[in-house]
């Protein structure tokens, strides 16, 4: 079934602030066969897309699956920590690495040193 993840989106949120090309969503999260759309200043939508399927309509380029359980939008990185195996992102909250997918987060943060919205990518005693 094709779905216009955008458009879908935008129909259930109530009073929904964001342009179609930007949804803000901050990152979102896996619940058995749902998935939660996390955004800015805007409450979580619960919808019932897999996890799966949300990264591929998000698209992949925009997104990184870092755990069984999360992607993460890679505009909203802040800090990167591989001792700790966490993303934090710009509005705070810390998204577990998995052991699994540790070794592909690591691979594509060496890629991303040229985004210069990520303000520290790694931090020093994690090299």
């Amino acid at each position: 079934m094709k779905i216009n993840l955008t458009k879908f989106i935008q129909r259930h949120l109530i009073n929904c602030p964001f342009p179609a090309h930007n949804i803000n969503i901050t990152h979102c999260e896996a619940r058995g066969n749902t998935t939660i759309i996390h955004f800015k200043g805007v409450e979580p939508l619960l919808i019932t897309y897999s996890l799966c399927m949300v990264h591929k309509k998000l698209g992949e380029e925009n997104f990184i699956r870092c755990h069984r359980s999360y992607i993460v939008n890679i505009q909203e990185i802040e800090e990167v920590n591989l001792r700790k195996r966490n993303f934090i992102l710009k509005n705070g909250d810390s998204i577990s690495i998995s052991r699994r997918m540790l070794s592909d987060v690591t691979a594509y943060t060496a890629d991303l040193s040229g985004f210069n919205n990520i303000k520290q990518l790694l931090k020093k005693s994690d090299l």
